[in-house]
């Protein structure tokens, strides 16, 4: 079973929550490649608003949610990561919208919407976004590839651990 379901609503809040003064700074440009591990001292953690049901059958009650905020100074760059677990502590839900610093144009984008389940499988989808210098925007929705669902599950545990209450 495909997940082919994006939930903008959610992702549009993500993207909003870049512009708070408190995020961390960062001069790195790997920092906002999706789904890649960021410098362990940038960024700001703090709770994550209500997870999403990103599927018909993911459950979503007494999920506790974890995000990590990001921004580049002097530029619109930013990215949020957000990690959704039970209450016994595994990661469930995995959500991230990236901008990396973009001097010339095209300007490009990435947004991650993953589940796992109880025995750690994942299953999510990747939107890619491309904004031309006129103004169109190409959309590219995709199911996560093997190394991806991979690395969000590596992704899942490091934001744990590293926005511990």
């Amino acid at each position: 079973m495909t997940m082919r379901r994006v939930h903008w609503s959610a992702l549009a809040a993500c993207m909003g929550m870049a512009a708070l003064p408190s995020i961390a700074r960062s001069q790195r440009p790997s920092d906002f490649r999706s789904l890649s591990t960021p410098s362990p001292r940038i960024g700001t953690c703090g709770a994550a608003p209500a997870p999403l049901r990103l599927r018909e059958d993911a459950p979503i009650a007494r999920l506790e949610g974890r995000q990590l905020d990001i921004s580049i100074a002097a530029s619109a760059a930013h990215r949020i990561m957000m990690v959704y677990a039970d209450p016994r502590g595994r990661p469930r839900q995995y959500v991230e919208t990236s901008t990396p610093p973009a001097p010339d144009t095209p300007r490009e984008s990435d947004e991650v919407e993953a589940t796992i389940d109880s025995t750690g499988t994942v299953r999510g989808v990747l939107l890619h976004h491309t904004t031309r210098v006129h103004g169109t925007v190409r959309h590219v929705l995709r199911d996560l590839t093997g190394a991806e669902r991979r690395r969000v599950r590596a992704l899942a545990e490091w934001l744990l651990e590293r926005c511990r209450s």
